[in-house]
């Protein structure tokens, strides 16, 4: 099938959803040729507002095999998306929207993930993927905006509402700074089966070395070099954290006696019931 390009054409249509509503091309037919009318982008639209249904494998099947673009319009569509055999980015919405998948999400290395941010409520203010197959994040980048919003600490957003255990990671790992904010990314959230995001701010862990900052103690002491130093805000840290390799690890009143004037400190309350000690010291040259 040949594919054509019009992207340099006038369209009576500002919505490339719906633009894309009004082509019969190889999103809504394997046997059809690609039509581009928007450079590297490609619209998948909502099941049933064109004639014919564009789908999200068809999209990514369809896709370069690098730089593309699928845009999925908010909605509910009968497969899955794997990207395994290309390098694409998904992008949900046209704004903030959630998109819900029937059957797996795949991506690899060099696929992205699109996710926008501009508040707290998701569908309307954040984009989240509602996936009711196995996700597999295969150290994809998470691409990652704010907009205008600037998040509260403590502000979640499940990105992906999953079924299954999440395989994988993003290629950002634990934590991932946008704008100044730090976010933690928990792979097991909500009911065991969830990607949500966590604000803290500017970072309450800070790895001295290279400047990193992080929500959770572990996850800097995970990402450190050997020999770091991480510094450590005030404040309580319901986690039990294992270090592993050679680092010093300082409080926030660090060098200050017991009988000074000592401020607010870091408590590392570890987690109650889970049957570990709050702090195991596994590795030689440890400083705390």
């Amino acid at each position: 099938a040949t594919a054509i390009n019009i992207t340099a054409d006038l369209f009576d249509q500002a919505n490339k959803y719906r633009v894309a509503d009004r082509i019969y091309d190889a999103l809504d037919n394997v046997a059809s040729g690609l039509v581009r009318f928007d450079n590297n982008n490609l619209y998948v639209s909502n099941p049933g507002t064109g004639l014919a249904d564009e789908g999200v494998q068809r999209a990514i099947d369809a896709a370069a095999a690098t730089g593309d673009i699928v845009n999925i319009e908010m909605g509910t569509y009968p497969t899955g998306a794997n990207a395994s055999a290309k390098e694409v980015t998904l992008a949900p919405g046209a704004s903030p929207g959630c998109v819900t998948l029937a059957g797996d999400m795949v991506l690899t290395a060099g696929d992205a993930l699109a996710i926008e941010i501009n508040g707290t409520t998701p569908c309307t203010q954040y984009d989240q993927f509602i996936v009711n197959g196995t996700v597999t994040l295969g150290g994809a980048n998470l691409a990652l905006t704010l907009g205008m919003f600037t998040p509260t600490s403590g502000n979640q957003f499940t990105i992906i509402d999953g079924t299954s255990p999440v395989s994988g990671q993003f290629a950002q790992g634990s934590s991932i700074t946008v704008a100044g904010t730090v976010f933690s990314i928990d792979y097991a959230a909500g009911d065991g089966f969830d990607v949500v995001l966590t604000a803290c701010g500017a970072g309450t862990v800070h790895n001295m070395n290279t400047g990193e900052n992080f929500c959770n103690i572990q996850d800097a002491i995970d990402d450190a070099g050997s020999g770091n130093i991480i510094n450590v805000d005030a404040g309580t840290y319901n986690e039990n954290i294992i270090v592993t390799k050679p680092l010093t690890l300082n409080g926030a009143n660090s060098g200050i006696s017991c009988s000074a004037g000592r401020g607010a400190e870091s408590i590392i309350n570890g987690i109650a019931g889970s049957g570990s000690a709050a702090v195991a010291i596994e590795s030689d040259g440890v400083t705390i």
